[in-house]
């Protein structure tokens, strides 16, 4: 059984026009994608002293994720508001991370350590974590890096692709030849394995020197929270399987799919707690 971990961010989506609040964020939904898929999942991020923080907390260990080398911080947790229209997912505003904005991760001697026992470390643009991504060069555990929407960033391209070995790009309504621009920036700063999901179209990847068009499996959605996660950790643990990248695009495409019929990034809501303002 392969191992995977998301380090960065965590979050609850307070869904306002629902009143209840659900775990999620760009990393912890990585780990339990991957765990639902029958990884061996962990998960390294920083927790408020809140009540999102503590439902979090009962999530991951209730589902038997590993987040022994979490911190945990006095203050608010990661929080989103959001609402949900004809299973549309409308982003209102967030904390910006809460705690973790202040408390960004810092890799110890002894994180490295646990992190070498990886086959897989996954990280995102909202995790604070760019300044630490030179620590994993020398562990040669494969990284990837879901870049959402901040890949227009030229700076962040050229201080992130060098040390991650696949990005993740959220690129709906991108016309191709838009969207070719930024893989071609991606691979000439050093990142040679890029994915990059269009919504209601196809998703395109380019890995080995090839690239190919995947359509999406179209449901009639109750959320698409966790659509874009769900199809990042499907595609990876296809590829950590030995599938090769275009059936790994086909399975991740049905995974993404049975996501987008659960309310929140994965369920486990409960009533809102704590402020609904930013």
């Amino acid at each position: 059984m392969c191992r995977v971990i998301g380090i960065g961010d965590n979050v609850c989506d307070k869904y306002i026009n629902q009143g209840r609040m659900f775990p999620g964020g760009q990393a912890m939904n990585f780990a339990v994608y991957c765990n639902k898929l029958g990884m061996k999942a962990a998960y390294i991020g920083v927790f408020g002293s809140d009540r999102v923080a503590a439902h979090n907390i009962t999530v991951m260990k209730e589902l038997g994720i590993d987040i022994t080398r979490c911190r945990q911080i006095d203050g608010e947790n990661g929080f989103a508001l959001v609402d949900v229209i004809a299973g549309e997912r409308s982003f209102i505003g967030s904390n910006k991370g809460g705690v973790l904005r202040k408390h960004p991760i810092e890799l110890n001697p002894a994180d490295l350590e646990y992190l070498s026992g990886f086959d897989w470390i996954h990280t995102s643009n909202n995790s604070y974590f760019d300044a630490q991504l030179y620590k994993l060069k020398d562990l040669n555990v494969p990284v990837s890096y879901d870049f959402s929407t901040s890949y227009t960033d030229e700076d962040r391209i050229h201080n992130v692709a060098p040390f991650v070995d696949m990005a993740l790009l959220s690129c709906s309504g991108m016309d191709l030849s838009d969207l070719h621009h930024y893989v071609d920036m991606l691979q000439e700063a050093g990142c040679k394995n890029i994915v990059a999901t269009r919504g209601t179209e196809s998703t395109y990847v380019r890995m080995g020197g090839k690239s190919f068009l995947e359509p999406p499996k179209l449901v009639e959605a109750v959320d698409t929270m966790g659509a874009g996660d769900s199809f990042i950790a499907a595609f990876i643990c296809s590829i950590l399987s030995g599938n090769s990248p275009k059936d790994a695009a086909k399975n991740a495409a049905d995974f993404s799919a049975k996501i987008c019929l659960v309310n929140g990034a994965f369920g486990y809501g409960v009533p809102i707690e704590g402020r609904i303002y930013i």
